[in-house]
């Protein structure tokens, strides 16, 4: 499977994002708040780098799933990680 996706899933997520139907912001404290309706998606790791993730978010007495969700909110919010994340992707 292609590691590219098409223009037309791109518009749609710039245009849900663009709607406000995207995840909730971080609230003060940088909790991020539980969601009425969660909807899944699935990323794959290589096996050292979820044995590593794993192990931060057991050290920091989380889950992965919480740390996920804080990075996006943050991604969503922050322009030198946004800026650092288009630069690993190369654009």
């Amino acid at each position: 499977m292609s590691g590219l996706k098409k223009a037309s899933t791109i518009e749609n997520l710039r245009a849900a994002a663009a709607s406000g139907r995207s995840a909730p912001l971080p609230v003060a404290g940088g909790q991020v708040p539980e969601v009425a309706k969660p909807l899944r998606t699935s990323i794959i790791f290589d096996k050292d780098q979820h044995r590593s993730l794993k192990q931060w978010a057991l050290d920091n007495d989380t889950d992965v799933s919480a740390v996920l969700r804080a990075l996006a909110a943050e991604l969503l919010i922050d322009d030198e990680l946004a800026a650092k994340v288009r630069a690993r992707l190369g654009q």
